[in-house]
């Protein structure tokens, strides 16, 4: 049988383009969306993490009765960190668990070691900081000048350091908290509500006091507050944090920082309340106004 010529002819250039869109489109889509399960893989990877580090943070407290502390301060301005090595030791010395794999290997946690090294400071206690013999601790500027670390911990809570936190604390000793009050760590029941506490969560990344994180928003009344301990934005553009009670949440960073105000019936009047700011402070009480001034400096 002969075939006519509208039978034997191929595909013209019009279809040649539409294809080749169609399979383009599809090679582009599959793509977007393997990147998008790769990053949410690294997510989820990284809310485990956090997880992790909530329950030790759990163990730790029950143990102790105190929260780890966030670092020792000596000799100004040289001081040392102190949280990760606590909860280290909770995690039987599990290191991963304190990177982000969405954050670059540099901020992975590789511990040096010197042999005969001395720790400073001289102490007798330096166990309790949770470093082992002849580790060198990180240390914080100007000794590491950069120092990237994946998470931070809340020991200031919405204030700059030294000026009023209400955070979880700082001094790891706990003697120190009648004596230093604000400046030391914290009794577990100090913490009104666990479950709407700001604990540990990604930090910005810039190598600057990584360890470390507060919600102190950038704009107030007679200046603007540094932006170098906020929460980062490596999720999305927001941070995976973990609460006190061991829950994760993801959220923008600004909103974790923002003093945001909603709608609130038993604000008596005010009908408002700064439910951000609530979230880094031990007390559960945002200690701003509306206008974002101090509402106190305790």
């Amino acid at each position: 049988m002969i075939q006519n010529a509208s039978t034997r002819r191929g595909f013209t250039l019009t279809e040649f383009v539409v294809v080749g869109t169609a399979t383009m489109l599809l090679f582009s889509m599959v793509g977007r969306m393997s990147q998008v399960m790769r990053d949410s893989s690294k997510i989820v990877t990284c809310q485990n993490n956090l997880r992790t580090l909530g329950w030790a943070l759990s163990v730790y407290t029950q143990e102790n009765d105190y929260y780890p502390g966030g670092h020792w301060q000596g000799e100004s301005p040289r001081w040392i960190y102190v949280w990760n090595a606590r909860l280290r030791q909770v995690l039987d010395g599990n290191l991963d668990t304190f990177h982000c794999p969405d954050a670059p290997q540099d901020f992975a946690w590789i511990p040096k070691y010197e042999k005969d090294w001395r720790p400073w400071p001289p102490n007798e206690s330096w166990p309790r900081y949770g470093y082992y013999e002849d580790e060198v601790p990180h240390m914080g500027d100007p000794y590491n000048t950069r120092l990237y670390f994946s998470y931070g911990y809340n020991e200031s809570g919405n204030r700059e350091m030294f000026s009023g936190q209400r955070g979880l604390g700082m001094h790891p000793d706990p003697e120190d908290y009648e004596r230093w009050g604000y400046l030391a760590e914290v009794p577990v029941e100090a913490v009104v509500n666990p479950a709407d506490m700001i604990a540990i969560g990604d930090s910005r990344g810039d190598g600057d006091d990584d360890h470390v994180i507060y919600g102190r928003p950038k704009f107030i009344p007679g200046g603007e507050w540094p932006q170098n301990r906020w929460p980062g934005e490596r999720h999305r553009q927001g941070a995976n944090i973990v609460f006190c009670d061991g829950h994760v949440e993801w959220d923008r960073r600004d909103n974790w920082v923002t003093a945001k105000s909603l709608p609130n019936p038993e604000a008596r009047g005010r009908g408002y309340t700064l439910t951000a700011q609530r979230r880094w402070n031990s007390d559960n009480q945002p200690h701003m106004l509306d206008d974002l001034s101090d509402s106190d400096h305790q």
